[in-house]
């Protein structure tokens, strides 16, 4: 009998020595999960439905007020979510409308509005390619050419031919020197009409001055959000949500975006058909 009390006795320290057991905490901080899995699948982070809503009761738990154990608030936090990951795939070929940077707004071929984002962490594979205005190219844009200056940094001929590119990282700044027709790579960091300031970074001349005239050819090879424009054809390939919370009808979670720009007039007719797979119609 005295044993089985002081075993008792054993048993009660143990469960009092043990930490409170804490009440569910629907913001409880977890570890970001990697953007890529170890599988080589892109990893998207959960979409909430009404962002206010989520945003909001974080400011409660934050203070307080909410401490994630009425399970009626747990259920409505629970269903404002969205697992991307876990959405279907689905296929759209569509004119890019409003684009703000990693989202672009569209209308399918069905009349469909879709907005297409890409991943926050840049994982998501994007190519953007062929031909530019010169007009629209502006301050900021990663430029490379070929060119000769003078002594004073000023281009000795036009710009006949031009790539805008995204800067990667193992990209090399080349020094320019006067009067040796070369490769020049860097960042515009000024446009006046026709005459655009390159910076190059390295060496005497880390500015050089060129015109770019309407008659040079610009291309497009680029791998970054910044490039895409409204107006070009826009193909992508990623999870598909159509619900409420996303100002659309749809939304894709882009995984793979491919983005053809062309100039006025040279449109195939290829790319101005719609893609056979419609988001209207995606299972």
């Amino acid at each position: 009998m005295i044993r089985t009390f002081t075993a008792l006795l054993l048993v009660a320290s143990f469960i009092a020595s043990l930490p409170a057991a804490e009440p569910y905490n629907p913001y409880a901080k977890v570890q970001e999960d990697p953007p890529i899995t170890p599988d080589g699948k892109i990893n998207w982070p959960p979409f909430y439905k009404d962002a206010a809503k989520e945003a909001r009761f974080k400011g409660y738990f934050a203070t307080g007020s909410c401490v994630g154990t009425n399970m009626a608030i747990v259920n409505m936090l629970k269903a404002n979510m969205v697992e991307v990951n876990a959405l279907q795939t689905t296929n759209v070929k569509t004119i890019a409308g409003a684009v703000d940077l990693g989202v672009i707004k569209a209308v399918d071929a069905t009349g469909v509005p879709v907005t297409m984002v890409l991943h926050p962490k840049g994982v998501s594979k994007l190519e953007v390619s062929r031909d530019m205005l010169p007009e629209l190219v502006a301050p900021g844009m990663i430029v490379r050419f070929r060119g000769t200056i003078d002594n004073h940094g000023q281009g000795k001929s036009d710009i006949e031919k031009l790539e805008v590119v995204s800067l990667a990282k193992e990209s090399r700044l080349l020094e320019v020197f006067p009067d040796k027709e070369q490769t020049i790579f860097g960042k515009i960091e000024r446009r006046d009409n026709n005459r655009i300031r390159v910076a190059t970074g390295r060496g005497k001349f880390k500015i050089v001055s060129f015109t770019l005239p309407p008659s040079a050819k610009v291309t497009v090879t680029g791998t970054t959000p910044d490039l895409i424009f409204a107006g070009d054809i826009v193909l992508a390939e990623g999870k598909l949500y159509m619900g409420e919370g996303t100002g659309t009808m749809a939304t894709v979670f882009a995984e793979k975006m491919t983005v053809k720009k062309y100039l006025p007039g040279q449109l195939p007719q290829e790319d101005a058909r719609p893609a056979e797979e419609k988001v209207a119609n995606a299972p």
